[in-house]
């Protein structure tokens, strides 16, 4: 289409007659249609451009939805820019929306190539795609096109796009030759180089050298990432620019940078061993690989130890000694399928060469990675295979370690007793054979044990701590962290919140000293939600979950975790059905131990969003699978006030309470308590006021280390003590059931906080035989709402068999609820069936 404005004057008349001009071949182009009009790279526009802009921005009346985008690089603007000055103007207008693209973090390198490839890539291809185009969106996207379909755990070492080489090389063209020779240089030499080891490749003296980089980073090519270390602004640069040189001038390169760093006597393990295998000295590669990656292990730099482990197992396949450091330092820093991969061939090769302690070394590894991935298939092999070793090695410090690592495998499994035995095996042994870090490892295995028992919950924290206290003053970073960590989450009702953060802040110290990013990072999130949830601080609670979101976002993995499944209940408490409805469709495949709760908080969705279906379908595999292995009382809090809500009948949660055998894994005196307090509940749902009373009264006795509730729940039970007095008439006793509710509740919003608003209006709504002794105190109209709801029928349902809104409808329930002193939609049925009125 050929755009020919009218009038005599072609584009050189005066600045308002071009504006005109250019506002008549945008009517012509558009017409009356919508439209998006797209100003690109503003940064490098004149000051017409940008008036004209403004101009188009302008509103004026009668012309149809214009939308204007115009995008810039803030870096590339100074201070006498044109759009500098138009900037503040521009963004006075109502209809403006400034937006701020930043480059991509690794979390959003993941996010789009899922969305690219319909599946989830690794970390480590993430992070490679991520460092090789800077963030930088356009690179991104050309480097998935370069890859020519390749494999998603392939992309990135997908080949240089072409044009981007083409255009950087044009650019190392136009250089000076001292500047091209240290590009060049400094390409080969890495992401990163310092200034001392530049200059002794390089062979430039400081002053010159000096004005070199300033020029390199007037070019755009590097930046001073740190002072004295200089990076490229996209690795994608620094791969064209090295690409194109010969062999012999990267073996030159390498060889220089190794020789400098080995005259300045340097540590850094993984620069030296990458130049060493670039200058063809395999050999001292592989040494330098071995040292350094049990160095970076020693100092909890994980990832780094991994990448020389592997860098060294290129050249060196059957190296024990790197297989091991890949395999742990694979698992401490969260990467299990590539632990489980190198702890495999570890074990594999290690019998092959006759090391029965190195295949015993990998089999603990392999145990431990095996629970944490809920594979039971291997898992139970493994056990045996450490079982047997016990045969075959020596009695010395592999031997003494299995002992401990027996009774870990135990403690996971939740096999109490087990793991005392285990556990007081492996420290007679330590003590005997003096190996005091085994020791202090088997000790947390018992003090984890003692806990579980619940038999001396105090005596077990406190032995818990005092090893963690022994382990950082030996520099045992890692059991000093479980220690800590055990400790905090078994604490509950012994320890006051403040000690138990506090622990955890030494725990994750402890953590990240030993490069154990789960623990420092995942186990640390959910220790502080507990303690939130059991202060009764919804703010802190969802600060928490928050936190967990963004670091699951950054290393997404293929499990959800604890807190996946915590958000829902979160939701639910705030009767966001349709949120924590969403929110159970976005949940991964979960670990064993998450099974049994993701099968609770699928019950309590599908009763909370009235699917009489999917709530008979979750009963009945909760119900099989108490028949097979008992069931967990801790998966059953959130559900426990919605017995007696349609498909979830009182009869229904008696058959979950009797199948309960454990609670938080473990089999303990705990979950006896934990029956009783449930039933009290369910007796309340179905109208035995008495026995619901009796049920209460007798929780309410335990210890609270014996039976330690978060606040929610807490208030739970003084909320349904309360129902059952009020319904026995006996409202003064009543209200410091009230009282200690709402003090639970302070910090807590959502359906408890409801319920006891209508516990309140109840209290003190005046004489209670008006309104508890049945119909005659509910209008007409609210009787009939009250059949119909005990028949299961939801507000939707209500307004429309009644003809009125759904909100209507509502405020007919609530009111009906705080005229009969209940709380749910099921309490009021079993008073209505009760009272025989329907």
């Amino acid at each position: 289409m050929a755009l020919r404005p009218s009038g005599a004057d072609q584009g050189q008349g005066p600045l308002a007659t071009r504006f005109a001009l250019a506002r008549e071949l945008l009517d012509d182009l558009v017409g009356d249609r919508r439209s998006v009009v797209v100003f690109e790279d503003l940064h490098w526009a004149d000051s017409e451009s940008i008036a004209l802009l403004e101009q188009l921005g302008a509103r004026e009346a009668g012309r149809p939805p214009q939308v204007l985008l115009g995008t810039y690089r803030p870096r590339d603007l100074t201070r006498r820019h044109p759009l500098t000055e138009a900037l503040p103007r521009l963004e006075r207008r109502p209809s403006t929306v400034h937006l701020r693209l930043d480059r991509f973090s690794v979390a959003d390198v993941r996010d789009f190539l899922a969305a690219v490839y319909g599946g989830q890539p690794s970390y480590r291809v993430a992070e490679g795609l991520h460092a090789r185009s800077g963030g930088n969106p356009f690179f991104l996207e050309e480097l998935l096109v370069a890859s020519g379909g390749a494999a998603l755990e392939d992309l990135d070492t997908a080949p240089l796009p072409w044009n981007l080489a083409e255009a950087v090389h044009n650019q190392v063209d136009g250089l000076e030759p001292t500047a091209r020779a240290t590009i060049e240089t400094a390409a080969v030499l890495g992401r990163r180089v310092t200034f001392d080891v530049l200059a002794a490749v390089t062979g430039l003296e400081e002053t010159e050298l000096i004005g070199v980089l300033r020029d390199l980073i007037a070019h755009g090519l590097l930046v001073e990432t740190e002072p004295d270390v200089f990076g490229f602004r996209h690795d994608l640069s620094r791969e064209a620019i090295e690409q194109r040189l010969l062999g012999r001038e990267h073996r030159r390169i390498h060889q220089a940078a190794l020789d400098a760093l080995q005259r300045a006597d340097s540590h850094n393990f993984a620069v030296m061993a990458r130049h060493a295998r670039g200058a063809g000295r395999a050999a001292e590669m592989v040494d330098l690989a071995r040292r350094g990656s049990e160095r970076y292990l020693a100092i909890g730099s994980s990832f780094q130890a991994l990448e020389l482990a592997e860098l060294g197992l290129s050249e060196e396949d059957d190296d024990l000694a790197l297989r091991s450091a890949a395999a742990r330092s694979a698992w401490l820093a969260g990467l299990n399928d590539d632990a489980v991969a190198h702890a495999e061939r570890w074990a594999t090769q290690a019998e092959r060469a006759g090391d029965l302690e190195g295949r015993s070394e990998a089999r603990r590894l392999l145990m431990r990675l095996y629970w944490e991935r809920g594979d039971e298939a291997s898992l139970a092999p493994i056990i045996e295979d450490m079982v047997a070793d016990l045969d075959v090695l020596a009695d010395g410090e592999e031997r003494t370690a299995l002992l401990a690592a027996l009774a870990q495998q135990a403690m996971l499994r939740a096999r109490v007793d087990d793991a005392l035995a285990w556990a007081e095996r492996a420290v007679e042994a330590a003590e005997r054979l003096d190996l005091p870090s085994i020791r202090r490892a088997a000790l947390v295995e018992k003090g984890s044990a003692l806990v579980n028992h619940r038999a001396s919950v105090r005596d077990s924290v406190l032995l818990l701590r005092s090893v963690a206290e022994e382990a950082n003053a030996a520099g045992e970073d890692f059991v000093a962290a479980r220690a800590w960590s055990n400790a905090a989450f078994s604490s509950l009702g012994v320890l006051p919140s403040g000690e138990r953060r506090e622990l955890l802040e030494l725990m994750r110290a402890a953590a990240d000293r030993a490069g154990w990013d789960p623990e420092g990072t995942y186990a640390y999130t959910l220790g502080q939600f507990e303690i939130a949830l059991y202060d009764g601080d919804r703010e802190q609670a969802d600060h928490w979950v928050a936190e967990f979101r963004r670091l699951d976002r950054e290393r997404r993995g293929d499990q959800s975790g604890w807190l996946h499944l915590r958000e829902i209940g979160l939701a639910l408490e705030s009767a966001e059905v349709e949120r924590a409805q969403r929110l159970l469709g976005e949940v991964r495949e979960v670990g064993r131990e998450k099974q049994e709760f993701l099968l609770g908080v699928r019950l309590a969705v599908a009763v909370a969003a009235r699917r009489p279906g999917d709530v008979a379908t979750h009963l009945g595999a909760l119900v099989s699978k108490g028949e097979v292995d008992g069931l967990d009382a801790a998966t059953f809090d959130d559900v426990l006030d919605l017995v007696g809500e349609p498909g979830f009948a009182p009869d229904d949660a008696r058959r979950l309470v009797a199948s309960m055998a454990r609670i938080w894994g473990f089999e303990s005196r705990s979950t006896a308590y934990a029956q009783r307090r449930y039933l009290g509940h369910v007796e309340l749902a179905d109208g035995n006021l008495k026995l619901a009373l009796e049920h209460l009264e007798a929780t309410f006795l335990v210890e609270p280390f014996d039976l330690p509730m978060a606040a929610p729940h807490a208030a739970s039970d003084h909320l349904a003590a309360a129902r059952a007095l009020i319904g026995l008439g006996r409202a003064e006793e009543a209200r410091p059931h009230a009282a200690a509710a709402r003090l639970l509740l302070q910090r807590w919003p959502g359906r408890r906080r409801d319920q006891l608003a209508a516990l309140d209006r109840r209290l003190g709504g005046g004489p209670l035989a008006a309104t508890v002794d049945g119909p005659p105190a509910l209008t007409p109209r609210e009787r009939e709402v009250l059949a119909l709801v005990a028949e299961g029928l939801s507000n939707a349902d209500l307004a429309e068999r009644l003809y009125i809104s759904p909100r209507t409808a509502g405020v007919h329930v609530s009111n009906i609820l705080a005229k009969l002193g209940v709380a749910t939609r099921g309490e009021a049925a079993a008073w209505l069936v009760r009272n025989g009125a329907r």
